[in-house]
C-alpha cells in the first residue's frame, strides 16, 4: 500500500476535519461511521474511527453504550493499524473519556501513554491533532506542564500544514478550574487575559478565527462579567452564529452569564437546570453559576447550597484517586514482601528491568520453542564520561532514565532486560531485521528527544545498537553476532 500523504488525513478524513472544526458534529460523526464500515482502506478506515470517538466525545456522549462500543471498535482499529499518531489521538481520546466519567486515573494514564507515543510519530496533520487533543485532556486534568509541551508540539508540527490552533479552549478550562477549587483571582486574571485576546480578535477580521477559538473566547469574556470585570468586548461579538450547543457547550453559558450582569439572575435558573453537562469541568461550571446567580438574587442559602455541591463534585474523583493511590500503596507493600525474594533473582535493582539470568532463561525458552526472534545489543556511547563528571550518582539517574524511555519505545510484548554496565538487550519476537532496524531507530530518536541537562549537564548521551537473528545462530551466537554488529556501527558513528 503507497505511503499516505503526511500533509492531510486521508481520502475523505480531509472533509471529516473540515466538519469537525466547523462544528457540524452530528454530520462528521454519521461521515466517520461509513467510513469505519465501507472503506477499503486501513489507513482511513483507522482515522475515521478516530474521528467518530472525537465527535461524539465532544457531543457528551462518554459513559453511555453507544460510547462504550465506539470506544471498543476505535481500540480495535488503532492495534490492527498501530501508526504512533493514531495511538497518540486514541489515548488522548480515552483520556478525555474517562475524565468526563470521573476516571481520574484511567485519564491521566492515558495522557501520559498518549504523548510517548505521539513523541514517536513522524510530522503529519494527524500527529498536530494528536497533540492538540492531548493538551486538551491534560489541561482537564490540570497536568500544566503536560499541556505545555502538547501545545508546543501541536503549533509546531500543525504549522507545516497550515493548522494553526491556538489555546483558548485550554486556557478557559484552567481559569473556571482554579475558580472551582477556590482561587476566584486567579480565575479572573486568567479571564482577563482572555478578554483582551478576545478584543484584539473582535477588531479584526473574525472570519478566518477558528470557531472553537472565537466560542470559547466569548464564554470568556461573559463570565468575566460576572465576576465584576469589564472585557471591553460585546461577547455576542466573538461567538460564531453556526457555533451550536453540540460544538459549544458553553453556548447556554454564555447567554446565563449576560443575563446574570443585566440584572436577571433568577430567569437563568431553569437554563441551567435543562444543560447538559458534557464533562466534570463543565457540570461544575453549571453549578458555580447556579451559585453566582443566586448570590446576585439576594439567596444566599440557595447560593451557598450550590456552591457546596459544586465543591463536592469537583473534589470527588480527586478523593477517588486519593483512595486509589492509598491502595495502590499498601497492595504494593504487601507484594513487595511477598516477592522480595523471588524477584531479587532476577531483576536489576537499578532500572527494575528483568537482569542477565532472567534474558538468559528468555532466551533459552524461545530457543527451545523455536520461535523466531531478533535480538539487540544496546551499548551507551560515552557513558563513561558522565560518571567521571557527574559522579555515579547521575549515572544512575541517566541510566535509570534510559531504561525507560527505551522500554516505551519498544512494542507490546517485547523483551527488555539490563545485560550489564551500560548494556542493554532487546529481544523481538515474530518480527524482521528491517523492523527490528526501525524499532531501534525509534529508540535512537525517543532518547535525542529527551532533556538529559537536567540529569547531567552537557552529558553527550546516545546508543549503538546491533541486531542479529536468534534462531540462526543460537542465543550465545546470537549475542556475539548482535555485539558485532553494534561494534560496526559505532565505529560509523562521528563523536
Amino acid at each position: 500500500m503507497p505511503e499516505p500523504d503526511p500533509s492531510r488525513p486521508a481520502g475523505q478524513c480531509a472533509d471529516l476535519l473540515r466538519l469537525m472544526d466547523a462544528g457540524k458534529l452530528r454530520e462528521a460523526a454519521a461521515r466517520a461511521r461509513l467510513l469505519t464500515r465501507f472503506s477499503d482502506d486501513p489507513y482511513e478506515r483507522t482515522q475515521a474511527h478516530l474521528f467518530l470517538l472525537g465527535a461524539q466525545l465532544t457531543l457528551g456522549q462518554a459513559g453511555t453504550s453507544e460510547f462504550t462500543r465506539v470506544l471498543a471498535e476505535a481500540d480495535e482499529a488503532v492495534k490492527q493499524f498501530p501508526e504512533p499518531a493514531f495511538v497518540g489521538e486514541f489515548h488522548a481520546l480515552a483520556g478525555g473519556a474517562a475524565f468526563a466519567v470521573g476516571q481520574i486515573e484511567d485519564a491521566m494514564l492515558h495522557t501520559v501513554d498518549g504523548m510517548r507515543a505521539t513523541a514517536q510519530a513522524r510530522p503529519s496533520v494527524t500527529t498536530a491533532l494528536a497533540w492538540y487533543d492531548l493538551a486538551w485532556t491534560a489541561g482537564e486534568l490540570g497536568m500544566t506542564d503536560e499541556v505545555d509541551l502538547a501545545l508546543r508540539h501541536a503549533h509546531d508540527t500543525g504549522r507545516q500544514w497550515g493548522l494553526h490552533y491556538e489555546d483558548a479552549p485550554m486556557r478557559l478550562i484552567t481559569a473556571v478550574s482554579a475558580d472551582h477549587r477556590g482561587d476566584t483571582d486567579q480565575c479572573a486574571s486568567m479571564l482577563a487575559d482572555l478578554s483582551a485576546d478576545g478584543r484584539r480578535l473582535a477588531a479584526g477580521d473574525l472570519d478566518g478565527v477558528a470557531m472553537a477559538d472565537r466560542a470559547y473566547l466569548a464564554y470568556a469574556t461573559a463570565r468575566y462579567t460576572v465576576l465584576g470585570g469589564d472585557p471591553g468586548v460585546d461577547p455576542r461579538r466573538l461567538m460564531p452564529a453556526e457555533a451550536d450547543q453540540a460544538s459549544n457547550p458553553y453556548r447556554i453559558l454564555t447567554r446565563v452569564c449576560l443575563a446574570i450582569t443585566a440584572g436577571r439572575p433568577t430567569d437563568v435558573l431553569p437554563a441551567l437546570d435543562a444543560t447538559v453537562p458534557v464533562n466534570l469541568v463543565h457540570e461544575v461550571e453549571i453549578l458555580r453559576l447556579r451559585s453566582l446567580a443566586l448570590s446576585s438574587a439576594g439567596d444566599m442559602t440557595g447560593a451557598l447550597a450550590a456552591e457546596r455541591q459544586a465543591i463536592r463534585r469537583f473534589t470527588e474523583p480527586w478523593q477517588n484517586l486519593r483512595r486509589l493511590a492509598a491502595h495502590a500503596a499498601r497492595f504494593r507493600a504487601d507484594h513487595a514482601v511477598l516477592s522480595e525474594y523471588a524477584a531479587a533473582a532476577l531483576t536489576d535493582p537499578l532500572t527494575g528491568l528483568p537482569n542477565r539470568r532472567h534474558l538468559e532463561e528468555r532466551l533459552e525458552e524461545i530457543s527451545g520453542t523455536r520461535e523466531r526472534a531478533i535480538v539487540g545489543l544496546m551499548d551507551l556511547d560515552n557513558f563513561k564520561d558522565v560518571n567521571t563528571h557527574h559522579g555515579h550518582l547521575a549515572g544512575d539517574a541517566v541510566l535509570a532514565r534510559i531504561a525507560s524511555v527505551v522500554a516505551s519505545s519498544l512494542r507490546e510484548g517485547d523483551f527488555l532486560a539490563r545485560y550489564g554496565g551500560d548494556e542493554f538487550v532487546a529481544v523481538l519476537t515474530e518480527t524482521s531485521l528491517s523492523a527490528a532496524h526501525e524499532v531501534g531507530d525509534r529508540v535512537t530518536a525517543a532518547l535525542a528527544r529527551e532533556n538529559w541537562d537536567e540529569l547531567a549537564l552537557g552529558a553527550p548521551v546516545g546508543i549503538s545498537i546491533g541486531w542479529a537473528e536468534l534462531t540462526e545462530h543460537g542465543p550465545d551466537a546470537a549475542l556475539a553476532a548482535a555485539d558485532r554488529a553494534m561494534y560496526a556501527r559505532k565505529g560509523t558513528r562521528d563523536y
